[in-house]
């Protein structure tokens, strides 16, 4: 019979990277361990912020097959994923412009060329809440709030707010 441990004796195994400024390969590294239960990326997932930034890290988090939870922290570099803080830079580019002489707002052919390399409002955002993202198991923990994930090892990890 297999004994019936507490969630507090189950080995759990946790890789935790941070800062990376999407200086990555997009392989992933051939000496990672394979009893990894939980990969924590802890700040700064991109160097600019950038859309083709969130693409690399998707795609090189989703090939780390052997690691069935991914957690992302967005860290200040990572500002697309905040539609506040996006907002924000639109506004201090447009002052920029403004006290450079020009009308204080940006050009149809400015903002295309932003969405174009930065994505639209939400956009670095959903491609890291995408189903896909889910099926390879990352999660983007963006907002303040409580989250239980089901380990593959049987245990339950919470992460946030929590209550002791």
């Amino acid at each position: 019979m297999v004994p019936i441990l507490d969630q507090s004796e189950i080995p759990t195994r946790f890789l935790i990277i941070s800062d990376t400024y999407d200086n990555v390969s997009p392989h992933p590294p051939a000496s990672l361990p394979n009893s990894i239960d939980v990969l924590i990326h802890c700040g700064n997932l991109t160097y600019d912020s950038k859309l083709a930034e969130f693409t690399t890290a998707l795609a090189l988090l989703s090939s780390l097959n052997t690691v069935p939870l991914k957690l992302i922290i967005p860290g200040p570099n990572d500002w697309t994923l905040d539609d506040a803080a996006y907002e924000a830079r639109i506004t201090e580019a447009s002052n920029t412009n403004k006290k450079k002489g020009g009308t204080g707002a940006l050009l149809p052919r400015d903002m295309e060329a932003l969405y174009a390399e930065y994505g639209r409002p939400g956009q670095a955002r959903q491609l890291l809440l995408s189903e896909k993202a889910r099926q390879h198991g990352i999660f983007l923990m963006a907002n303040e709030g409580r989250w239980e994930f089901a380990l593959a090892n049987h245990a339950v990890l919470a992460v946030g707010d929590v209550q002791t």
